[in-house]
């Protein structure tokens, strides 16, 4: 994958270059997006395990919280890491001191990645705010919206729409709070309501509308009816999923609650490795339940 910055599409060079830029551009972009829907499954499973810990032993809860800090640790320091090389190998963010910064990623431990994190927010944050606001300007020129404006929300600069969101972080938290889909926590009544709950994470709307730009930035270019009808097929299914059932009269145990389970894959059955014949195992039923007089 070509190693280039945003700015870099906006330089004069040939449009055979530009278009490698760009299209390394989208298929960095497209190979994240499709992580983050494949990690929505992890999500939502997350969300159902049970809330109520304080049944849970003493000494189970010490061992199982000590191996998932372990887990994590590892998770986050492979995650900082990652994040700390790309810092540095960009040239348009200005570092501190990167062998610092290096040597101190090779040193985490669980108490240390909030400072990490908010430094490499820090540093990297001068550079996020230069880029969205030049190709704010730039969006501007090309579709002609620079010399008119109609002083909506939208042409507001993105920056400070950005600013204005985040102003009331905590409306933001409690909107990740509330239980948008239908899933039950183990150990708790099936329920779907507004009330906020701290104990998961659930931004399923944000998520189908990933998905759906997803699906149809990929068939965006394509002719043939059959995928056509496929790409109808699936957001059909997604604004099903987008709508929200309850069903009222299935309080009070009357109607049977289950949960539909995946399906197996690379799944076969079990091969008959008995060698007795059809007909010896029949003849031996017979003989037990008395079906067959023995001579």
């Amino acid at each position: 994958m070509l190693e280039v910055s945003s700015q870099d599409i906006a330089k004069p060079s040939t449009d055979m270059e530009k278009a490698q830029i760009v299209i390394a551009h989208k298929e960095f972009y497209d190979n994240l997006l499709l992580l983050r829907i494949k990690l929505q499954k992890c999500l939502a499973l997350a969300n159902t395990l049970p809330q109520d810990i304080d049944k849970i032993t003493a000494e189970d809860k010490e061992v199982c919280a000590y191996d998932t800090v372990k887990d994590l640790e590892q998770y986050l320091t492979m995650v900082v890491k990652y994040q700390t090389d790309l810092l540095a190998k960009n040239q348009n963010v200005k570092m501190i001191d990167k062998d610092k910064v290096s040597a101190l990623t090779n040193k985490l431990n669980h108490k240390d990645f909030e400072n990490v994190l908010q430094a490499h927010h820090e540093i990297f944050k001068p550079y996020r705010d230069e880029t969205i606001q030049f190709w704010n300007e730039r969006t501007k020129l090309a579709s002609g919206k620079a010399a008119k404006s109609d002083f909506s929300a939208f042409d507001q600069p993105t920056l400070l729409q950005i600013d204005q969101i985040m102003a009331d972080k905590t409306r933001l938290i409690e909107r990740t709070q509330i239980k948008r889909s239908k899933y039950c926590i183990v150990g708790n009544p099936e329920s779907i309501n507004n009330d906020v709950d701290q104990e998961i994470f659930d931004d399923d709307d944000f998520y189908h509308k990933l998905l759906r730009d997803y699906i149809e930035n990929k068939t965006a270019d394509v002719t043939d009816s059959t995928q056509l009808g496929k790409q109808w097929l699936q957001l059909q299914k997604l604004r099903s999923k987008m709508k929200r059932k309850v069903d009222t009269r299935s309080t009070k145990g009357r109607k049977l609650r289950y949960t539909v389970h995946t399906k197996l894959m690379n799944f076969m059955a079990p091969n008959d490795q008995s060698p007795w014949s059809d007909e010896a195992k029949q003849d031996l039923y017979n003989s037990l339940f008395g079906k067959k007089s023995t001579a």
